[in-house]
């Protein structure tokens, strides 16, 4: 389980600070049950999109 969280971290990190579907999809591929470590970081990705958005939404308001 432990390995796992730290695998999950990396990848995750690899995904959002670089972009790098390539590495994650091959890694998709080697590792079973890397299914749902991808949909989580593709959750969280989202989530954080959106939390990104409606901060800019509320710092933008006060200009407006």
């Amino acid at each position: 389980m432990i390995s796992g969280c730290v695998l999950f971290h990396t990848v995750s990190g690899i995904h959002y600070r670089t972009g790098l579907f390539v590495v994650t999809g091959y890694m998709y591929e080697l590792i079973p049950g890397f299914r749902l470590s991808l949909a989580a970081i593709r959750i969280v990705s989202l989530l954080s999109k959106i939390e990104g958005v409606q901060q800019n939404d509320l710092m933008n308001l006060p200009r407006n």
